[in-house]
């Protein structure tokens, strides 16, 4: 997809992503458009789901304490598109 981030007199910023949800990855551009030229970010991202997450934070021996869908404190669901967790070193005694 094409995103805008910025439009002023005398520049343009855009994202163009495309997401591969097979290998978890977004490839993307930032592309700043000036009457100098056209400069381009390139970047390439692999996310992780919540429950890879905490498969991850299990082995390195943390617990989940927390996850809400953003930092003001909404309830997660599995409508999310965001999440914010907070883990903590498993008790172990």
């Amino acid at each position: 997809g094409v995103s805008v981030r910025d439009v002023s007199i005398d520049r343009v910023m855009l994202d163009v992503v495309a997401t591969n949800r097979a290998a978890q990855t977004i490839t993307g551009q930032r592309i700043v458009m000036t009457a100098a030229g056209n400069r381009f970010f390139p970047y390439l991202l692999r996310y992780a789901t919540p429950d890879q997450l905490d498969a991850m934070a299990d082995v390195a021996g943390l617990e989940r304490v927390d996850r809400t869908e953003d930092w003001r404190g909404t309830p997660f669901s599995d409508d999310s598109s965001q999440h914010v967790s907070t883990w903590r070193r498993a008790d172990t005694t």
